[in-house]
């Protein structure tokens, strides 16, 4: 596993260790199975970003991606609780490209420029130090707004993404 993974997952360990013991009887089952499961992730993982900036171009949407760990507890809380129900939302449904980077899983085969690459190069590309990390991008890969890092609070954590994904709407189609 490249380092970068296991300093994320160690990251990812330590900030959450603490108020994770006490708080992981509260998270219901599904949440803590799929963290466990990467296979049952109800996003779409980015693949191939360049593609995806061909796609955010022609739709003009921007494209919310997720750097997550498969084994990250907050990860799975984000994934589930707030951005697989993004387009269930008539705010956000179909105006944005939701994609998930799981640093730990098969490595990412084009950056949106189409050069071949890797799920950790672009996390140190883009500075990724804690999972879930949240970034939203132009067509050209650039970023609209300042990254989401983290989860320490589902009270914020709404207006927080909310906030984000205006930004991002709004720098890609202004009007």
């Amino acid at each position: 596993m490249p380092k970068i993974a296991w300093a994320l997952i160690l990251a990812c360990a330590v900030s959450s260790s603490l108020s994770f013991a006490q708080n992981a009887s509260t998270l219901p089952q599904e949440i803590i199975s799929t963290s466990a499961q990467p296979g049952l992730s109800p996003l779409t993982r980015a693949t191939d970003l360049h593609q995806s900036a061909r796609l955010s171009r022609e739709k003009r949407k921007p494209i919310l991606l997720a750097f997550t760990l498969t084994q990250c507890p907050y990860c799975a809380i984000v994934r589930q609780r707030y951005l697989a129900t993004l387009d269930s939302d008539p705010r956000w449904h179909d105006k944005l490209i939701v994609l998930e980077l799981p640093l730990d899983a098969p490595a990412l085969s084009h950056d949106f420029s189409g050069q071949s690459t890797t799920a950790a190069t672009l996390a140190r590309r883009f500075d990724i130090k804690k999972v879930p990390t949240l970034l939203i991008f132009n067509d050209q890969g650039q970023a609209l707004a300042p990254p989401l890092v983290g989860f320490n609070s589902e009270d914020f954590y709404g207006a927080y993404l909310e906030q984000l994904l205006e930004t991002g709407l709004k720098k890609m189609r202004p009007e």
